[in-house]
């Protein structure tokens, strides 16, 4: 299998855990942000796709885990990333304890080391025995939508969202029964609605995305609040929350419909536009997929039309798209996961275009070099851990 470059040569400071004193000033990037077109000609992308090994180039979902490999959950399998190989894991019908469902949205560690995953199906994955476990979704469930997200609450609970209604799901593994809880307990009867996002804060509280606005939802308790949000464009009659990213002084950033409201301050309880100035071009369609925030606060957008960037202590944006020209751009415009792993790299899965991969630290240089022999070794230590 052919490796990804900086296997052979590589950039300064790149693809596996390097000692964070080597990390170059997160200024690079925000000073890039505030020259006009520069993030287009500086960004330097590493792609994996189908040519590499990757069972299919569209990729909804991308995860960490905590041995630090990288999962990719595309249309067509699920991949584990080691560095080196990828190792995919596809259905298959005569293997009770193969994964459910080749089609992977969602990607989700549990506290204990197992990897869940799914989409229409839910799988759990353990890494001692290499096998999955298949879960039924909840009743009638199948009908209404597809798995978006999951997580797990302070006392180990599994959680899970879902498109089609406004309530969450939650999972006992052991038994494989779910417990539903409306987020909008108040709504009227007949209601229809929609969760597309779901996330853990560092307080144990459950954010929803709705299409009837953020929810605060404790698992403990069980209690929700809303928090509407209606498009300014009274045209648009729903917006729809598709990611939600929690930044270093956790405030939370949405990914919604052009032009809708994208920050809330969980202080203040308040809801408002934080964002660069929206396309008027796109105004209200619903192409904003994918959110992170970086740990140098930058904050990185995935679009129907590119990536955004954004700075929110200066308010400098830009965007980044595919060139055909430019071997070392985006590799595709249709953005629908963004994940930014322990050493600050950006992981961008495309549909169509496989994975991207910037490692901002490299930013500065701008081009290839060769490895230096002490890079290489540290990097091959890494890998045996």
């Amino acid at each position: 299998m052919t490796q990804w470059p900086w296997m052979a040569v590589c950039l300064l400071a790149v693809s596996l855990p390097v000692p964070a004193a080597e990390a170059q000033p997160a200024s690079d990037l925000a000073a890039m942000l505030r020259t006009p077109g520069a993030l287009q000609s500086r960004l330097r992308f590493d792609h994996l796709t189908t040519a590499e090994g990757l069972s299919n180039d569209s990729v909804f979902s991308i995860l960490q885990d905590r041995h630090g490999f990288l999962w990719f959950g595309t249309q067509g399998g699920l991949n584990r990333y080691d560095g080196y190989t990828l190792t995919q894991y596809l259905q298959d019908p005569r293997n009770p304890n193969s994964i459910a469902g080749d089609f992977v949205q969602f990607l989700f560690e549990d506290s204990k080391g197992n990897i869940w995953c799914g989409r229409n199906a839910l799988s759990r994955f353990d890494p001692s025995t290499e096998t999955f476990t298949r879960y039924n979704l909840p009743e009638g469930a199948v009908q209404r939508g597809v798995i978006w997200a999951m997580r797990e609450d302070r006392l180990g609970r599994l959680w899970m969202a879902m498109s089609g209604d406004l309530k969450v799901y939650r999972l006992d593994p052991k038994t494989g029964q779910y417990t539903a809880f409306k987020t909008l307990p108040d709504a009227p009867p007949g209601m229809l609605g929609t969760i597309e996002s779901l996330h853990a804060d560092t307080a144990g509280i459950l954010w929803v995305g709705t299409s009837h606005g953020l929810v605060r939802f404790d698992p403990a308790t069980g209690s929700s609040k809303n928090y509407p949000q209606d498009h300014p464009n009274p045209k648009i009659p729903v917006t729809r929350i598709r990611g939600i990213a929690q930044d270093g002084s956790s405030k939370l950033w949405l990914a919604t419909n052009e032009g809708a409201v994208n920050f809330f301050d969980p202080v203040a309880g308040a809801l408002s536009r934080r964002w660069a100035a929206p396309d008027p071009a796109a105004l209200g369609i619903d192409r904003n997929n994918t959110i992170a925030s970086g740990p140098d606060g930058i904050l990185w957008l995935g679009t129907l039309n590119g990536l955004q960037a954004f700075d929110p202590a200066t308010g400098a944006a830009g965007v980044v798209q595919h060139r055909p020209a430019d071997r070392f751009s985006l590799s595709a415009n249709e953005i629908w996961a963004t994940t930014i792993d322990r050493d600050g790299d950006l992981w961008v899965g495309t549909k169509g275009g496989g994975v991207n991969r910037l490692s901002p630290s490299a930013m500065k240089f701008g081009a290839w070099r060769p490895c230096q022999p002490q890079q290489s070794e540290r990097r091959q230590r890494a890998l045996d851990l």
